[in-house]
């Protein structure tokens, strides 16, 4: 009874920080957990944790017109929730309706984050695309899994944590290599990107870890973060997720 009164006026930064952000009471203040995903890691190069493709490319600096669509004629009336950046590199997100096979205009984006189901579950896979593939809905996760994040230009970013893990199904056992990289993406200015974060995990040994950034640096504008990874044997499953802390600058 005595902490009834604390809880009626809500969270604060007194009681724990990350929870507080979370609870969206820090003004300024917002997060990201990159959920990252792919079932078959290559066994020849680093790639991506995207499932749809071997060689992911962002998108245009500048901005494209890209339009979402489901590969299922029963998707005509689900709701679907987009963010990411617009052509200035500044946050942007947008919620539209489905109309089955035939593609749906969404205008002109920078950078995909992430795409997810609201209203009615989809049966057919979602895909949002512009020159290329940006993200894939699955009617499994009924939200995409993407190994990349972008952040504003408005504003400054740490990695928290990094926590990744593997699933090896059969066969021998697999080793893998992974890393976070990043670059500068500021409007005008496309940086070189370096991995600060890397780890190792094995399948006959420790499946999972966790990366804690105990002293984050700060990232100041647009940022381009991408988890890649690769793997010793074949099946094997990756997945990666990843919290980012954004501050309005």
């Amino acid at each position: 009874m005595a902490g009834r009164g604390f809880y009626s006026n809500g969270i604060d930064v007194s009681h724990d920080p990350m929870i507080a952000v979370g609870a969206g009471k820090v003004p300024g203040v917002s997060f990201f957990n990159v959920n990252a995903r792919r079932t078959a890691l290559s066994t020849t190069s680093p790639t991506v944790l995207v499932d749809f493709t071997d060689d992911y490319a962002f998108p245009s600096e500048t901005g494209e017109a890209m339009t979402i669509v489901s590969d299922n004629v029963l998707d005509t009336s689900n709701v679907m929730y987009i963010e990411g950046l617009d052509a200035d590199k500044l946050y942007k997100e947008l919620t539209v309706t489905l109309a089955g096979t035939t593609p749906v205009d969404i205008g002109v984006w920078s950078r995909i984050n992430a795409v997810s189901t609201l209203v009615k579950e989809i049966v057919g896979s979602v895909t949002v695309a512009g020159a290329n593939t940006y993200a894939v809905v699955p009617a499994l996760t009924q939200r995409s899994s993407l190994g990349v994040h972008s952040t504003p230009d408005n504003t400054s970013s740490q990695v928290l944590s990094v926590i990744p893990t593997i699933i090896k199904t059969g066969g021998s056992a697999s080793y893998v290599n992974g890393g976070v990289s990043f670059r500068s993406a500021r409007p005008g200015l496309l940086g070189a990107f370096s991995t600060p974060f890397t780890y190792g995990l094995r399948t006959d040994g420790t499946s999972a870890t966790e990366l804690r950034n105990v002293v984050p640096a700060s990232l100041e504008g647009s940022v381009d973060y991408k988890i890649n990874a690769i793997a010793t044997a074949n099946d094997t499953t990756h997945y990666v997720r990843m919290t980012v802390l954004t501050q309005e600058n």
